[in-house]
Order: C-alpha cells, then sequence, then structure tokens
C-alpha cells in the first residue's frame, strides 16, 4: 500500500488537510481524520429501531486498520462480523444494522447459515463498505465547501431526482436528465450557492474539454520541509473513456456562483463491459466562468512509496487508479 504523511497543516480558502492513502477498486480514499467519521456516518444508515450501539461500533472498527484504509480489508472485516452473528445488514438503498440485547454473553443474532437475500456476504459487505464511503466523503467535501443551501419555495435544499432535473432545465441545462443520472441517488444531493471564491479541480484531455461542468473538491495542502504539496484525490470520478487525464485545471470560482453537490454514480463502461466506478463526490456547475485558472501538465508518476521524490514547487499529486500522478504547473 502506498502512503504518504503530510506534517504541519496549512490552511487556505477551501482546503481540507488528510493523510495520503492510496486508493483501491476506485473508490474514494479515506483519510484518517475520515476514518474517524465512519461510526456517525453509519448511524445514518442504522436506521432500525432495533440498532444498539455495539452494532455501530462493531461496524465502525471493520474500517479501522493498523494502517491506512483499505477497502477489500475493510469489506473483509465486515463480512466475518456478519457471519458471527455480530450484525446483519439488510436492504439496499438505506442499509440497516440490527441488533438486540445479548444473552449470556451470546450476540443477539445468531450466526447466519445462509444469506437472507441474494446477494453473498461478500457483497453486501462491498455494497456497505462503498455506501460509507462514499457518504463520508461527501460529508466531508460539504463541510469544506462553504455556502448557502439553496432552498426554493420553502422547500429543503435536498434534492430529488425530479427536482434536480427542473432546476437544471430552470438554469439552462440542455441534458438535465443526463447530469442528474450522473449523481447516485442513495446520498444526499445538494444545491448550495458559495459563499465565497472557491478554488476546485478538473482532470481532462482527449475527448473531454479543458473547461468542462464536472468539477472536484477539495484541494489539499500540506507543509514539507522547504516544499508546500498539494494534491487531491480523483478516484471514483467515473470518468468517460474518451478522458486521456493528461490535463489538470484548477479554477477559481466566484463567490455566489450555484453550484450542485453530491456522489458520484457508477457510469459509462469499461473496457469488460461494466461501468466505470463512482463514489467520489462531484460538484456540477451549469456555467462556469472563473475567476481563474491555473494549468498543470503531467510530470510523471510513480507506483511505489520508493519511487516518489519531492514535490517541487508548482506540481500537484492527483491519486488514480492505483497511481499516483504528477502534474506541474504550466508557464
Amino acid at each position: 500500500m502506498l502512503v504518504q504523511t503530510l506534517a504541519t497543516p496549512v490552511r487556505t480558502t477551501i482546503i481540507c488537510v488528510m493523510m495520503v492513502v492510496l486508493e483501491v477498486s476506485g473508490q474514494p480514499n479515506l483519510s484518517t481524520p475520515e476514518l474517524r467519521r465512519t461510526e456517525a456516518t453509519i448511524r445514518r444508515f442504522a436506521a432500525s429501531t432495533r440498532v444498539d450501539q455495539r452494532a455501530i461500533e462493531a461496524a465502525a472498527r471493520a474500517f479501522q486498520g493498523d494502517g491506512p484504509w483499505e477497502r477489500e480489508q475493510a469489506i473483509a472485516r465486515v463480512a466475518t462480523e456478519m457471519t458471527r452473528g455480530t450484525f446483519d445488514i439488510v436492504g439496499h438503498n438505506r442499509l440497516r444494522l440490527q441488533a438486540g440485547t445479548a444473552v449470556q454473553g451470546q450476540p443477539a443474532i445468531a450466526p447466519l447459515k445462509a444469506p437472507k437475500s441474494k446477494l453473498s456476504y461478500s457483497a453486501r459487505a462491498a455494497e456497505f463498505v462503498d455506501l460509507v464511503a462514499a457518504r463520508t466523503r461527501l460529508d466531508t467535501v460539504l463541510e469544506e465547501l462553504r455556502g448557502k443551501d439553496v432552498k426554493r419555495r420553502h422547500r429543503s435544499a435536498l434534492l430529488t431526482r425530479n427536482r434536480s432535473t427542473t432546476l437544471l432545465q430552470s438554469l439552462g441545462v440542455r441534458d438535465a436528465t443526463m447530469v442528474s443520472d450522473s449523481f447516485d441517488w442513495r446520498h444526499p444531493v445538494i444545491a448550495r450557492k458559495l459563499e465565497e471564491d472557491t478554488v476546485v479541480w478538473r482532470l481532462s484531455g482527449g475527448d473531454s474539454p479543458l473547461l468542462g461542468r464536472y468539477f472536484v473538491c477539495c484541494n489539499w495542502i500540506s507543509s514539507s520541509g522547504a516544499h508546500s504539496l498539494r494534491w487531491f484525490d480523483a478516484s471514483g470520478l467515473a470518468l468517460p473513456p474518451g478522458n486521456s487525464v493528461d490535463h489538470l485545471i484548477a479554477a477559481t470560482i466566484s463567490a455566489d456562483t450555484q453550484v450542485i453537490v453530491g456522489a458520484v454514480a457508477d457510469n459509462f463502461a469499461n473496457r469488460v463491459g461494466g461501468p466505470v466506478r463512482g463514489g467520489n463526490t462531484q460538484i456540477f456547475i451549469p456555467a462556469p466562468a472563473p475567476l481563474d485558472i491555473e494549468s498543470f501538465k503531467p510530470a510523471g508518476d510513480a507506483t511505489t512509496l520508493d519511487s516518489i521524490a519531492p514535490v517541487l514547487p508548482g506540481e500537484v499529486q492527483v491519486w488514480r487508479n492505483l497511481r499516483l500522478l504528477r502534474f506541474r504547473l504550466s508557464r
């Protein structure tokens, strides 16, 4: 597992500081601070009144480890706890952790002899882990992305698929339905007006234009020695197959710009015909008019810890598909 530790954090506009960990299977990289939020995230999915704190704590421990975040390890631990009867996971759109009162020190839910659904333990555990990871990342970005949630006609700022499509159409988005479908509706999708100038990031190249409508947040910054390190997590973005990912921009979006924020749905098709995995958080801007754009070109990549060189001024690290991509500011 590829890990780099960031030290002496420096806070700037719309920037959060985390430990860098390598992505697994396209899902967002959960940093150490994000892992501390998983228990709160799991509690949101524990909708049943039968749930108890021990079940939530057991599920949260499955995300923790001796080292950095590892999706496959978390899935294995969740599946193991399910077979032991520590807790069970039922449902698909809103998962529930169910547990009762232990009797004579024994778990309230007996170990299952067979899965209660058509999905195996591992498959159900994978769905649960991915949902928790995606929601944790979304909550982190919403916390950093300062703004006022937009409410229309006294309704909540929380959008439904239909309300999203209607809102996008009112903003002049011609492909409103397609844009709505790019969000994972198992998670909240929020309309928000930015309160301050905000830096967002976009990977492009090939068939994807330099300045599009989909962006990612946030840029993480840290100081190490004489240099300042900048990076962001581009895993789980379900980028279209025509995106060559050989160009990176940092766009400064002005305050009062309306954006739509939510988790990325699986989309398009990979080489074997399956969907390109989502799970990260995307920011859709109907008509971006950046105050400033910084453009970055590829500066190499690394796949092992030993091959990572010190980051130079003007460089950005991007995690994607088990690779560390390095970009350098174009002059």
